[in-house]
């Protein structure tokens, strides 16, 4: 992860989608939500959504969650 900055006070982190893929397992479905889904090897997911304006953001204190499925 590229450390960018700071957006409306949080921390901000860039991602290439083309890096995180070749670490997790990367599921899109823009019929269904519209959320990019990143499986981790500790069985978490993380939900990056996009924001109002478009841009793909990723809420870590609400949306990583525990899953049995991988």
């Amino acid at each position: 992860m590229v450390l960018y900055g700071t957006i409306q006070g949080a921390t901000a982190n860039i991602l290439s989608l083309s890096n995180v893929q070749k670490k997790f397992k990367v599921m899109y479905n823009s019929t269904l939500n519209q959320v990019f889904v990143v499986h981790k090897a500790d069985v978490t997911t993380t939900v990056v959504r996009p924001s109002k304006r478009g841009l793909f953001f990723a809420d870590f204190k609400k949306d990583v969650k525990k899953t049995d499925t991988f």
